[in-house]
């Protein structure tokens, strides 16, 4: 019941993953770095996952979901540089914006799950 609750608040970080995703799935369109094959794929690639992610923890949650999204968005912000890609100032920023987001949105879920607000624990007591 606790969780439920406390899931069911933070759900919010799980659609912003899902729209961080979809972000970069489409940054290569938005900022004309489709002809760019590394960077265009990449972007393609690991915003599909994260996008899968997001909604298996939009789907059912756990805690697990929440590693692996900081994980996806420490890729996504060294991609450019791992991979080596020269895509020009808009998709190196699309990356480590993405990334950052990313990272934060999951970290601030982890903190809420694990810190509930008393107004939360209020209604769990309830």
């Amino acid at each position: 019941m606790a969780q439920a609750a406390l899931v069911q608040k933070t759900r919010v970080h799980d659609w912003a993953n899902l729209m961080l995703g979809l972000g970069l799935f489409i940054s290569p369109w938005l900022y004309a770095y489709s002809a760019v094959t590394s960077a265009a794929v990449t972007a393609w690639a690991t915003g599909a996952v994260i996008m899968s992610v997001a909604a298996l923890a939009l789907w059912r949650f756990a805690e697990w979901e929440e590693w692996v999204a900081i994980a996806l968005g420490a890729w996504t912000m060294a991609a450019p540089f791992a991979l080596g890609f020269k895509a020009g100032d808009l998709a190196l920023q699309a990356f480590e914006i993405v990334g950052l987001l990313l990272i934060a949105s999951s970290v601030w879920k982890l903190w809420a799950l694990h810190h509930p607000d008393d107004e939360t624990l209020e209604r769990i007591r309830r």
